[in-house]
């Protein structure tokens, strides 16, 4: 896993350092849900967090990605302090939508060079 067992530790230390960056201006948009509240979409995570993660930069990247997870109540699913609903659990399909964007937000935010540590990741955690 290219996080280590707590999201707040530093990355270990074979990973190697590269620095990218990507200028985009933040976008998102709002869209209402079936609940009568308004939830955000984030159209592309780079535009909130404009450095890809390496070796070098792991408190800066986490400075940027943990105010979206909070923000979006989805700090659970990295640190497990709420566990998965089980498959056959109705909330599931929800639970594993979000899990999946979660991941790709990730994956959309790390460094070629960190890439190959989460190859076969099958969730954010």
């Amino acid at each position: 896993h290219i996080l280590p067992n707590s999201f707040f530790s530093p990355l270990a230390e074979n990973i190697s350092t590269s620095q990218s960056t990507n200028q985009n201006i933040s976008s998102h948009t709002t869209k209402p849900n079936p609940n009568n509240s308004t939830a955000i979409i984030i159209s592309k995570i780079v535009n909130l967090i404009p450095i890809k993660l390496s070796r070098s930069n792991y408190l800066l990247w986490k400075s940027l990605f943990e105010p979206i997870l909070q923000g979006h109540k989805l700090m659970h699913y990295i640190d497990s302090s709420i566990p998965p609903p089980l498959s056959t659990h109705p909330t599931y399909a929800s639970w594993y939508e979000k899990d999946q964007m979660l991941l790709s937000w990730i994956n959309a935010t790390l460094s070629e060079s960190t890439l190959p540590y989460i190859v076969g990741a099958n969730s954010s955690k």
